[in-house]
């Protein structure tokens, strides 16, 4: 009896080690999968089929999380709908030179509003498509003034009968808040270098003053004045058009009984009013049915990219490359997360650049009205010091760079802006608020004792000493001279010709152009191909620098987008779809790069100019 007891636990024992080996063999060759295999699919293009693009949410330049936290953020509803525009820039562009597509289609009804700037980033590809004999078509409930901006390039235009195109040109409107602050006691100190730089002016005054009036009128006419003629000219319409359009809108609207849709086509800004049912039929009399009678055929953009790419991807092996670095948001020091444009993170990426030894060129791509001014230089130097090595730098404006986001463009051999890109701002500014007033009508009142003048000089439940505010000012003076100067030997300009277009002016890229602030007019792509012949480089990659994952992040990773762990997310998308959770999500994502600003002269390189 005790030989087959103990029989019978050593087979239990040897069949446990079985079943445990092969478990983790299991899991081991499900990791490698998912990790170097990925699962990954990519769709086979069939010859005459159309490619849907339907970009959702707004286009950027970065997302503002992490892969990994993008994948958690679609599976518990708490993600932020966006699109990458060099994503949907190089699906457009795939399918405009492919044989295999017969048209391009475009669903604009989840697009968010976008700066033209980025729009216009798109038009080629679409006026190439149609050029190569494809068919461009496009459909939305509704048109706001950047859908219709993008939907002007196509061959059709197709609206719902109860919709309609809204354009209504640009304004820049604030609240100016002087006489809020004096009710409540408040003393905003503004210090400022140039009198165009107009950030703190709700502080100051109760309105625009008459200088910046003058300055923004000129610039957002500049900006309507080139979406009209692009439309006008995508859309084949006489010159004045969207104009004529706008000022008869009232009496067409009532000639047309109260509809703006038809109102849009009898002024010829839409080919056609019909549902997307509609819509879909006449796609699919250019390119059939897909099988099943399940719409027309076709690909989604997503993964008719991913198809492409890796086509493409088999001719660019072993090619020099042109890094592209890009800096999207506010200014900052050190590592806030993709949100804003950190110091340390830029120095990190830079790090990829020049230990890469077949990066030949760096291409800056600038989205960003500044920020820090000690962390805008950080930056410039990291640039600079790769330019030093002996490889070009070229900057390429997106929707804005101005201000902190000017002072790190002055790194670059060459500066190309869009035409709409907003840029400039070349001025300096600090301010913070004392409330000693306030306090003191609450019956607060601060004392105590100090070693010199300057000490506690600046709080806020204290008034801001002469000596203070003179520092303060002294400060920001040297760092506008130092701003001026740095642009003065970019740009090889003299000083006192600097100091005439600065003062914290604000120009579009036709204006900046124009004045010698930027050397040329063109997007991404054209600053890559500058790049490319200043590097000597007739064939090349483009390597975007983005932080990589590390190995417990790529394993999240891959199992979430396996949807091994969906079921657990469930709750919590249910949590995060209340108003109440999206609604500070949203709050946190306005307001949370503001205590990021830690200048440690607290002044600032920022121009409030949001790019129409």
């Amino acid at each position: 009896m005790k030989g087959v007891f103990s029989g019978f636990l050593h087979a239990l024992d040897v069949g446990r080690r079985v079943i445990v080996n092969l478990l983790f063999i299991l899991i081991v060759l499900f990791i490698a999968s998912v990790l170097f295999v990925g699962g990954e699919r990519h769709a086979s293009i069939d010859d005459g089929i159309a490619v849907l693009f339907d970009p959702y949410g707004l286009i950027v330049e970065e997302y503002d999380a992490t892969p990994l936290d993008r994948a958690i953020g679609r599976l518990t509803g708490s993600d932020i709908p966006q699109v990458l525009l060099r994503d949907l820039q190089a699906g457009l562009e795939f399918a405009a030179h492919d044989a295999r597509v017969a048209a391009v289609v475009l669903d604009l009804g989840g697009l968010a509003p976008v700066s033209v700037s980025k729009l216009n980033e798109l038009a080629p590809a679409l006026i190439a498509a149609r050029a190569n004999g494809k068919h461009v078509l496009v459909y939305a409930d509704s048109y706001d003034q950047s859908r219709y901006f993008l939907a002007a390039h196509a061959d059709e235009i197709f609206l719902h009968p109860m919709g309609g195109v809204f354009i209504d040109g640009y304004a820049a409107y604030r609240v100016y808040m002087k006489e809020a602050l004096d009710k409540l006691s408040i003393d905003w100190h503004v210090f400022k270098a140039g009198d165009f730089k107009s950030y703190g002016e709700p502080y100051e005054r109760n309105d625009m003053s008459p200088q910046v009036r003058e300055e923004t009128a000129v610039w957002l006419g500049e900006l309507w004045s080139f979406y009209r003629e692009r439309v006008e000219l995508a859309r084949a319409l006489d010159a004045g058009a969207i104009d004529v359009y706008l000022d008869g809108m009232v009496d067409g609207v009532r000639a047309a009984r109260g509809n703006l849709a038809a109102y849009a086509e009898a002024t010829r800004l839409v080919d056609a009013r019909t549902d997307y049912d509609g819509f879909v039929a006449r796609v699919t009399e250019l390119v059939g049915s897909a099988p099943e009678d399940e719409g027309f055929r076709g690909l989604n953009w997503q993964a008719y990219l991913g198809s492409a790419r890796q086509e493409h991807a088999q001719t660019l092996v072993g090619r020099d490359r042109i890094a592209v670095l890009i800096a999207s948001g506010a200014i900052v020091e050190g590592d806030p997360g993709l949100q804003a444009v950190g110091s340390q993170r830029i120095a990190e990426l830079m790090e990829q650049a020049n230990d890469d030894a077949r990066v030949k060129a760096l291409v800056l791509r600038v989205d960003s009205p500044g920020g820090s001014a000690f962390a805008s230089e950080e930056i410039r130097s990291e640039i600079q010091r790769f330019r030093d090595s002996g490889r070009p730098v070229v900057v390429s404006m997106s929707s804005v760079a101005a201000s902190g986001g000017y002072w790190i463009s002055m790194a670059a051999d060459e500066v190309w802006a869009s035409p709409a890109s907003i840029t400039g701002s070349i001025g300096v500014i600090a301010m913070f608020p004392t409330f000693p007033r306030a306090m003191e009508r609450l019956g607060l009142n601060t004392d105590g004792v100090a070693t010199t003048r300057l000490a506690g000089a600046l709080r806020a439940d204290r008034e801001l000493g002469n000596d203070a505010a003179m520092l303060v000012q002294l400060l920001v003076d040297g760092i506008y001279g130092d701003f001026v100067e740095l642009v003065a030997d970019a740009r090889e300009l003299e000083e006192a010709t600097v100091l005439e277009l600065a003062g914290g002016r604000v120009y579009t890229g036709v204006g900046a152009h124009a004045n010698g602030l930027v050397d040329e007019l063109g997007g991404l792509d054209e600053a890559v191909a500058a790049a490319a012949s200043r590097a000597g480089l007739a064939e090349y990659a483009v390597r975007v620098l983005e932080q990589e994952p590390d190995f417990q992040d790529k394993l999240m990773l891959a199992l979430l987008e396996s949807r091994v762990l969906t079921p657990f997310a469930e709750r919590a998308a249910r949590v995060n779809d209340r108003p109440l959770a999206k609604w500070i999500s949203w709050v946190e994502r306005e307001l949370g790069w503001t205590v990021q600003f830690t200048d440690p002269k607290k002044a600032y390189l920022y121009c409030f100019c949001t790019a129409p």
